[in-house]
């Protein structure tokens, strides 16, 4: 992980037996990070704290797959 708190942060999390990259950007005017999933369509979150962030994305993943279209 970037050791810049003010950095765009690129992570890979592994939900469901899948590993989805999550990005995590520095909200410089409120504080906090905006989260999002660029292989799921849609999967967009926020966490005050980086821990925060990737629980609350964990979560988007886990509820994005539940409703997904079986392709």
């Amino acid at each position: 992980m970037n050791a810049n708190p003010r950095a765009t942060q690129e992570l890979r999390i592994e939900v469901c037996g899948g590993a989805y990259r999550v990005v995590l950007t520095p909200d410089l005017t409120v504080g906090g990070f905006t989260v999002h999933v660029p292989e799921l369509p849609g999967v967009h979150t926020q966490g005050d704290s980086v821990a925060e962030a990737k629980a609350n994305a964990v979560e988007a993943i886990e509820l994005w797959l539940e409703v997904a279209p079986v392709v």
